[in-house]
């Protein structure tokens, strides 16, 4: 062996060294902390508003448009061990037109949870989304807005359950989760109860109380997908009135006034791409015997995300309705949403809704805060002007 064939080797040796000690010495991914949220706020015109006396009249209005406000921090611990890391998240959500927290005035009421993730997929302890939220985020294209689906049915931008343990984990093209809930919201609202703040704390000596359980399954092999969920509520309990020494507490929110009265719902949807346009389109099926009148009722929508070439523009439009069965009563809505991008992180939006009640139903067009809804069977319109900014 000559002296540059040996001193070759002998590089190439030392080289093959450096890389492997280099390798083994190199430390795991370092944990991560992460802060982040959005700022949506709008001018909104309602017109068709109930004035009181049998008529509509046209209001003004600031708050929320195309997003909740929310702010949150997430971490995880990075890959500190092989095979399993640590994760958290703390979200708060925000009605930035008041200054003050939402879902009830909860410090983190969107999500607050604890968990272990690996290859086998993700536990997680908290306050949580519930599955019927995963099972239908990828065809609700206009999502938890002050216009959207929520406007036919509060229950779809409020699918959390607070108590809960939950498991997500994914097989190739499939997703599957379950949850379950020992108490599913132990807040009501400045008194009174809502969607975001129905009074049912569980954990109580009657094991049904206000527990909730979800399931979803979803495939998605590549531009397109289908999913499915299904979740169950379980009631609480009747209004207790004020004595002497204790405050009045309200009822559970919808009428679950007892552990026997349940709210369930299933929801099937499809999603994917045609051309350059994101598709959404499902049904909500819901069985409320918190509503002695129309407990069963059908939601159908079909929405269109579409961006305007050579622009930074993108149009959304959606379509709804709403059907209770063996009643006349219903709705139909129609969404329109413009949107410029103006830097990275800043939106600029005009979002348009209509929505035509039927029968003796009274639905809003926004499901902004306070209810702005109009008479029993008329029609009402609004538009929000807002800016939204992420960070």
């Amino acid at each position: 062996m000559n002296r540059t064939t040996l001193g070759l080797a002998c590089a190439c040796l030392c080289l093959s060294s450096t890389l492997a000690l280099g390798q083994a010495a190199r430390p795991a991914a370092p944990p991560s902390v992460t802060v982040y949220g959005l700022v949506d706020e709008g001018v909104e015109i309602i017109d068709g508003r109930n004035d009181g006396a049998g008529g509509t009249t046209t209001s003004v209005r600031v708050g929320s448009g195309t997003a909740a406000s929310r702010f949150g921090i997430r971490g995880n611990t990075g890959d500190m061990m092989p095979t399993i890391k640590g994760l958290f998240a703390l979200e708060a959500g925000i009605s930035a037109d008041l200054g003050t927290l939402g879902q009830g005035g909860r410090i983190f009421g969107r999500q607050a949870f604890v968990g272990l993730q690996g290859g086998w997929g993700t536990v997680s302890l908290g306050r949580q989304l519930t599955m019927r939220f995963h099972g239908m985020q990828d065809a609700d294209i206009f999502g938890a807005g002050s216009h959207g689906l929520g406007t036919l049915d509060s229950g779809v931008p409020n699918a959390r359950a607070d108590n809960a343990i939950a498991y997500t984990g994914t097989w190739g093209a499939i997703t599957g989760g379950f949850n379950y809930s020992v108490g599913r919201d132990a807040s009501p609202s400045a008194g009174s109860t809502s969607a975001a703040a129905t009074n049912c704390a569980g954990e109580a000596v009657d094991k049904a109380q206000c527990r909730e359980w979800s399931a979803m399954l979803r495939y998605a092999p590549g531009g397109w997908g289908v999913a499915t969920a299904y979740e169950r509520q379980y009631g609480g309990t009747t209004a207790v009135a004020a004595t002497s020494s204790t405050p009045a507490v309200p009822a559970t929110f919808g009428g679950l006034t007892s552990p026997s009265k349940t709210d369930s719902r299933w929801t099937l949807n499809a999603f994917g791409r045609i051309g350059g346009s994101q598709v959404g389109a499902g049904l909500l099926a819901r069985d409320n015997q918190g509503s002695a009148a129309t407990p069963r009722s059908r939601l159908y929508w079909l929405a269109v995300k579409t961006p305007v070439p050579d622009t930074a523009f993108t149009v959304d439009a959606m379509v709804a309705t709403l059907r209770f069965d063996d009643s006349p009563n219903g709705a139909d809505l129609l969404n329109l949403r413009g949107s410029w991008l103006l830097m990275k992180d800043l939106q600029a939006y005009v979002t348009l809704a209509h929505l035509r009640n039927k029968g003796t139903s009274a639905l809003s067009a926004s499901s902004g805060t306070p209810s702005a809804a109009p008479p029993a069977g008329r029609a009402q319109s609004s538009v929000i002007t807002g800016v939204k900014y992420m960070f």
